[in-house]
Formats: structure tokens, C-alpha cells, sequence
């Protein structure tokens, strides 16, 4: 770096989150605006974490030891390290600035991945440390309250053969949604992360109905055979998804109106959320509009001998 201009700041400026619900397969995994997934280890001599959160070494240990990736302490972190000169902005508009910028671009990009990739992604805490000149330094620990009540029923894990679509997805996709009906249905789903499950099976639902139901009766048969014919092709995958979703839609419907959860487990919620991811994309790659899609199954399933009419 040359030498600092006369009369004019330097700023060195780091961001850095400990990622929950990942593992190793996440580092492949590219992030926008300059931002990395990079592996650091909860050891404070080695990356320094204590001294980026300002905590102890047992405090970093507490606070992230379920973030771990493996047997050596190490974490995932999203991180990203800049510099640049100031002659002119206030020294609070700046991190004021960077704060926002820096929430705002890495919420976006680990809902993404969630969007495209089942996973409970999260951060709980946003570390910005801005140094200016050699004197004065800067910190904000920005907590993130939706991450505290995150049900992480999974983990994020990606073959090499998933990469470059989760890449590419990450690097195109901007929230919110233009399509308002499929932003409501991701904000749904997005929300299914951080409930329990007797939660998360009512968002869900409701984002299925909202893609493929009118305003009907009979709806869990409607809506079952529909989405069995929007996601899968051929007639045994079709039955086996209609079958499921018919059961899971009685233990929706025993929660909502008996206040029954018992029979609801980690395994509904993941098949849902795949179900609702899927349909989401599929209506936004396709830019589908939803009467017509509706129109169209219904006269599929007029057509077919393993369907009744619905």
C-alpha cells in the first residue's frame, strides 16, 4: 500500500460472520459484493475470532462450538476485508454505511442459498471493525434475532455436481421476489427455518395453497394431485408424492383444528420445504402464471386413470 495521502484517512475496514448449519461443503459455495466463506478456527491465537466478536476465548467457545465443522475447532465464516480513502465523508456516515451494506448483501446471499439449497444457514452475530488511520478503530456487533430460534433439522451439504447450479443461483437471484404471490410463498418458507415444526407444516401448506389452489373445496386433494403433477413425471412418483402430501396434510389439519402435533416430525417438514422450493423455482424459472398452471393440471388430471377429477 503506498504511502497515505496528505490529510486524508485511510480506512481498513474487515466483516466477518461465524456461519451455523454448514459443513466443509460450503466453502465452494460463492458469495457476492466481494464477500468469502473461509474456514477459521475457534482457536483465538490462530484467527484472532476473540478479538473480532470482543470476547473471551471461552466466550468464542460458547457462543459457536455448535457452528463447528469438524474436530479441530474450525468454523465457517463469511468474510470480507477492504480498503480505501476518505477526504470528505463524515467518519459515522461511512460505517453507518458499511454496516447497513453489509447486512443487507450477506442476509440476501444465505437466504439465497437456503432458497435454491435445503439448509438452516444463519449468523448470529455480524462483526464489522472499521480501523482508521493507525489511531482510532471502530466495532459493531450486530446480532441477528431471527438466527436464535432457528430449528436446524438439517445441514447444508452439496456435491460437486450441485456447486455451479447453487453458484449460479446465488449470483442471479435478489430479494425480494418481483413476483409478489412467489415472494409471499418464499417468505413463508424462509420463516419455516426459525419454527418448530407444528409451525412450519402450517407455512408450508399455506405456501402450496397459494400456488395451486383457487378458491375450492376439498383442498387437500386438490391440492395434493396438482403438486404431484407440477413436480414429478410419471405415474409412481406422481402417487407416491400425492399419497404423501395427502398425510401430511392430515397432520396439518389435526394441529390446526385439535391443537395436535404429536405425529409431526423432522422428516415432514424437509419433505415440504422440498416440495415448496421446488414449486417456487419452477413457477419462477418458467415465469408460469398461476390460473393458467391450474387450468392446465386440472385437465391433466381429467385425463388420467390413477386421478379423480379435482
Amino acid at each position: 500500500m503506498d504511502a497515505d495521502p496528505k490529510g486524508i484517512d485511510r480506512i481498513h475496514a474487515t466483516v466477518c460472520a461465524v456461519i451455523f448449519g454448514a459443513n466443509e461443503t460450503l466453502l465452494k459455495i460463492k458469495l457476492n459484493n466481494g464477500y468469502q466463506f473461509q474456514k477459521m478456527s475457534l482457536i483465538p491465537s490462530v484467527d484472532n475470532l476473540d478479538k473480532i466478536f470482543d470476547t473471551s476465548a471461552m466466550g468464542l467457545r460458547r457462543e459457536y462450538e455448535t457452528a463447528r465443522i469438524d474436530d479441530s475447532l474450525n468454523v465457517v465464516c463469511a468474510f470480507k476485508e477492504m480498503s480505501f480513502y476518505n477526504d470528505s465523508q463524515q467518519l459515522d456516515e461511512i460505517f453507518s454505511k458499511i454496516c447497513d451494506e453489509a447486512l443487507s448483501n450477506l442476509d440476501n446471499d444465505i437466504r439465497c442459498i437456503r432458497f435454491v439449497k435445503e439448509s438452516p444457514l444463519r449468523f448470529k452475530t455480524l462483526s464489522i471493525n472499521i480501523k482508521v488511520g493507525s489511531d482510532n478503530s471502530y466495532l459493531s456487533l450486530i446480532p441477528i434475532g431471527e438466527a436464535t430460534a432457528t430449528e436446524e433439522i438439517s445441514r447444508f451439504n452439496c456435491t460437486d455436481a450441485e456447486v455451479d447450479e447453487i453458484n449460479k443461483f446465488v449470483s442471479e437471484c435478489k430479494l425480494p421476489l418481483i413476483n409478489s404471490l412467489l415472494n409471499h410463498c418464499f417468505v413463508f418458507y424462509d420463516l419455516s427455518y426459525h419454527q418448530p415444526n407444528s409451525l412450519s407444516i402450517v407455512l408450508l401448506f399455506t405456501c402450496l395453497e397459494m400456488l395451486f389452489l383457487e378458491n375450492e373445496q376439498a383442498k387437500k386433494e386438490r391440492l395434493s394431485k396438482r403438486c404431484a403433477l407440477f413436480l414429478h413425471i410419471g405415474q409412481k412418483s406422481r402417487q407416491e408424492c400425492y399419497r404423501i402430501l395427502s398425510d401430511l396434510y392430515k397432520k396439518r389439519s389435526n394441529f390446526v383444528h385439535d391443537g395436535n402435533n404429536a405425529t409431526i416430525d423432522n422428516g415432514d417438514i424437509l419433505y415440504l420445504r422440498e416440495c415448496v422450493r421446488k414449486s417456487i423455482i419452477k413457477y419462477r424459472n418458467s415465469d408460469l402464471d398461476k390460473k393458467q398452471t391450474i387450468k392446465d393440471l386440472r385437465l391433466e388430471i381429467d385425463q388420467l386413470d390413477y386421478f379423480t377429477k379435482a
